[in-house]
């Protein structure tokens, strides 16, 4: 397959295409959490590619948007997370668009 300019290689994993292998490992890792039996590490619900529009019409999609079971007091707890492969990937794009996320929608992105 072809690489892109991060070196990363699209991985195939459970009939889903993923854009690099460290994507394709972190879903794997999610379907695993899926059968925690701790409910604090079990995951309900995983979506992928979560489209955020910003104000000024830019967008970004967030890599997983994952729903644990149960957070502090037992309320289920939403993270948005992206998955990077270095600092090479960390564009100055990217920080601004991360720093977005927080003013606009109050979200702190999780690298993974």
């Amino acid at each position: 397959m072809k690489r892109n300019k991060y070196n990363a290689i699209k991985t195939m994993y459970n009939g889903v295409l993923y854009d690099s292998r460290k994507e394709s490992r972190r879903a794997a890792e999610f379907d695993l959490l899926r059968r925690a039996e701790d409910p604090k590490e079990r995951v309900i619900f995983v979506a992928r590619q979560v489209p955020f529009k910003f104000a000024y019409g830019g967008k970004y999609f967030a890599d997983f948007l994952v729903c644990y079971a149960s957070g502090p007091e037992g309320i289920p707890t939403w993270k948005l997370y992206d998955v990077k492969g270095g600092n090479a990937t960390k564009t100055q794009a990217y920080r601004i668009k991360r720093k977005l996320l927080k003013l606009e929608y109050g979200i702190d992105l999780e690298e993974i």
